[in-house]
């Protein structure tokens, strides 16, 4: 081992020796110290600091400061203006540079200092990843490697790249735990103003926050890519079957039109294609960068961000992206910027060379050097699974319609014309149902990819506690961009399926200032129930998330970030009375699919005495057997029963007069038990928000804004929201946006916070009534009337 410690500074040097003038001297500034250091030979490398400490250059002096303060407490109090001798000994074996050596000219942004006594003058050496098209050849990890791999500046002391560059050079093993690395303020972090309007009550970084050397990226289930399958097939199949509906009805309505024309019907359209969809949809995925690129340029303007105006913010994210770009082999990908003060980060492509990282002006503003590491790692996780390049066609699909609803739209509010003005929003509508229904196909995937990317950013930056903090910090500032916009901006919702954190989470944020975070996240860990009402979300529950996260952190032996109240939620069925206690209330919420399920059986029972009756040769019952008609007409009887049976829990009579002092807000929210059959009555006053016009047609977008935080709006008609495709203007809610209303209806309390409303009613005595209650009722006499006319009709 002694002969082998004196080969590696002979190594070093002979690498010195072939290395060009500016790399030799900065190598000579970060490598040598640090491999002296790693090898153990500290008064070399303590010489070494001393002799840089002379240099008129203040950056290299700070560094040198820096790393003395590191290799001891007794070498931290030294200062520049102090008398150092110079050593007596070269312990290194390294021969220092001549004075006079003649350096490249500096780069305009950081002027080249004059060499001094130390021999040193820094050289500025151009950015290779500042170029896309060229690509990073992974190599085996080295000094030098550790060294030029950095840039001008001294990297942090939490710097990941360095650690484990260090670490596999030399053979030491990686240390568990650091204090959070000290946040950069770049001239362009926010102002004091901006800083005070962000809401409070983030956890702080605790002590030992994070782990000096990063985790390997966690292996990809096979689970994840049979989901991947599953999306893509479902995506070509929903896409065909809509298109064959909407041909066979365009074909009937052009076989009544006889004057002035006589249009042909769509032969082409006439059957199924799969194989054009599917070729289609392909055709997407493969585009997806360019088109992604162009669609965002145009409506959000994105802009090209570069890795220098990235290191201005985060140094760490430089490091991570070079790092994991260098093992995995990869080309950099292209880093986006969008303009927006939302807190915003997502990828799309359909491999890494032609990726996109898109990261929102807001996310630099108002996160930390850490946290923007933690963003960029996640997208860089999605960007080796299978759902990435699904999910980025699908969203681009899905962008298409989102389009066609937001032009349409503002197109129809420019129409004086009541006629025009319908056709348009009738339009309009049609694709943003088309956007709604298209989107549950990859809500399974979305949730599944962001469990997966959660962490793969934990392992990758060893910092679960930044991820949890970043987690919380989109919640609060989404909720403030909400408020302050005065409705859910398009740009939240066109792309939920893509960011760390949905828009629907969002509502959470707002309660921050009435409530803890334990507090509000206590549903989403503890309720017994809360994995059968997510099937709806784009993302798991925020507080699974983050105690997953918590999770990791402990088995690092690192101080979460936040503190959770544990309790027990798994229960244990043993008897039959457990049994009906556990599943009663479920049963209860969900008694339209049981009686789906319920009507199915009882036509398998049928059709087994129809088999019966036909060995037996009984002719009166044999016509049971594999009767369609049967199994259609019980899943709509089943269907009608259990919607007709839930109408009174759902709905239940609100009393005259109630007040809405009866309800404390907050408490509702904390409390784990609650379903959304579990309905209680409200009275609240505040400000309704959201969109105008016919943006809103559909009624998609109503917020109540209280004195406490947001509560989301639900209301209907006789018809559902399709009712209001023919309701005058002064009878649409969106037609109180911006004013102070009173709201009575009910409160649901799922994966996210809504109230059905019974009456809606402005300040200066407008009232609209919603019919939620009738239309639930109306559904359920539908779906039984036609079960038995299909059932005697036969088939």
């Amino acid at each position: 081992s002694s002969v082998n410690s004196m080969k590696r500074p002979c190594l070093l040097y002979s690498s010195f020796q072939t290395m060009p003038p500016a790399t030799a001297i900065k190598s000579r500034r970060n490598g040598l110290v640090r491999a002296l250091t790693g090898l153990g030979n500290r008064p070399a490398a303590i010489a070494q600091c001393q002799s840089l400490l002379r240099s008129p250059d203040p950056q290299v002096q700070d560094w040198a400061k820096r790393t003395l303060a590191d290799l001891g407490p007794s070498q931290s109090t030294v200062r520049a203006d102090m008398e150092i001798p110079a050593p007596t000994e070269d312990l290194s074996g390294f021969t220092p540079i001549d004075s006079d050596a003649k350096s490249p000219a500096a780069t305009p942004s950081r002027p080249a200092a004059p060499a001094g006594s130390s021999g040193f003058a820094p050289i500025e050496t151009p950015d290779i990843l500042d170029t896309p098209d060229k690509p990073l050849q992974p190599t085996a990890p080295s000094l030098t490697d550790a060294a030029s791999a950095h840039s001008d500046e001294p990297a942090p002391t939490g710097s990941l790249f360095q650690y484990q560059q260090l670490n596999a050079a030399t053979g030491a093993p990686p240390p568990t735990a650091v204090p959070a690395a000290p946040v950069s303020e770049p001239s362009a972090r926010k102002s004091a103003a901006e800083v005070a309007a962000v809401p409070s009550q983030i956890p702080d970084p605790p002590q030992a926050d994070r782990l000096r050397s990063p985790q390997a990226l966690p292996a990809q289930t096979f689970s994840l890519h049979l989901l991947s399958a599953a999306t893509a097939i479902a995506w070509v199949w929903l896409s065909t079957w809509l298109l064959y509906q909407f041909t066979l009805a365009l074909n009937e309505i052009l076989a009544f039109i006889r004057w002035p024309v006589n249009p042909r019907p769509l032969l082409f359209f006439a059957s199924s294609h799969p194989i054009t969809l599917f070729l289609l949809c392909s055709g997407l995925v493969l585009a997806s960068p360019w088109l992604f690129d162009q669609l965002l340029q145009r409506s959000h303007r994105l802009r090209s961000f570069s890795i220098k105006q990235l290191d201005a913010y985060s140094h760490e994210s430089v490091l991570l992206l070079r790092r994991v770009c260098r093992q995995q082999g990869w080309l950099m990908p292209s880093l986006k910027l969008l303009p927006t003060p939302a807190l915003l980060s997502f990828s799309y492509g359909f491999i890494p060379r032609y990726g996109r990282l898109v990261i929102s002006q807001g996310a630099l503003d108002q996160l930390g050097e850490d946290e923007l590491a933690v963003l960029y790692a996640r997208e860089l996780a999605r960007m080796r699974r299978w759902d990435w390049p699904v999910l980025s066609g699908l969203g681009l699909y899905l962008q298409g319609f989102y389009l066609g609803y937001e032009e349409l739209a503002k197109r129809g509010d420019r129409q004086s014309a009541p006629t025009p003005r319908m056709l348009l929003g009738i339009a309009s509508a049609s694709c943003y149902s088309l956007y709604w229904l298209m989107r549950k196909v990859a809500l399974g995937l979305a949730r599944a990819g962001t469990a997966h990317s959660d962490r793969a950013a934990a392992a990758l930056t060893g910092n679960p506690n930044g991820l949890i903090r970043v987690l919380l910090k989109i919640a609060s500032t989404t909720a403030t961009h909400i408020q302050t916009q005065q409705q859910v901006p398009l740009l939240l919702e066109s792309i939920d399926l893509l960011t760390p954190l949905s828009c629907e989470f969002a509502v959470s944020g707002s309660w921050a200032s009435a409530l803890s975070w334990p507090q509000l996240l206590a549903w989403d860990r503890h309720n017994p129930y809360r994995h059968w009402l997510t099937f709806n979300l784009p993302q798991p529950l925020l507080g699974e998330r983050i105690q997953w996260l918590r999770q990791i952190a402990q088995q690092w032996g690192l101080e979460a970030a936040i503190a959770t109240t544990e309790r027990k939620t798994t229960a244990r069925i043993k008897t039959f009375s457990d049994f009906w206690h556990y599943w009663r209330p479920l049963l209860r919420q969900s008694s339209p699919f049981v009686g789906l399920l319920l009507g199915g059986a009882c036509t398998l029972i049928l059709w087994f005495i129809g088999g019966l009756a036909s060995a037996f040769s009984i002719w009166q019952l044999d016509w049971l057997y594999q009767d369609r008609s049967l199994l259609y007409g019980s899943l709509l009887i089943g269907f009608g029963v259990g919607t007709l049976l839930r109408v009174n829990q759902l709905f239940p009579d609100i009393r005259p007069r109630f007040s809405s002092t009866d309800v404390d807000l907050p408490e509702l929210y904390s409390r784990t038990e609650l379903l959304p059959i579990d309905s209680i009555s409200l009275n609240l006053k505040g400000e309704l928000i959201g969109r105008s016009g016919l943006l809103n047609l559909l009624g998609q977008d109503l917020i109540l804004k209280t004195g406490t935080g947001l509560i989301r709006l639900q209301m209907m008609t006789v018809f559902g929201p399709l009712g209001y495709l023919f309701t005058p203007p002064k009878h649409h809610p969106a037609g109180l946006v911006q004013r102070s209303v009173s709201v009575t209806g009910w409160f649901r309390r799922g994966g996210t916070i809504w109230s059905d409303v019974e009456r809606l009613q402005a300040k200066a005595g407008k009232t609209i009534l919603g019919q939620a209650p009738i239309l639930s009722t109306w559904i359920s006499l539908v779906a039984m009337l036609s079960g038995v006319y299909i059932i005697f009709s036969g088939g």
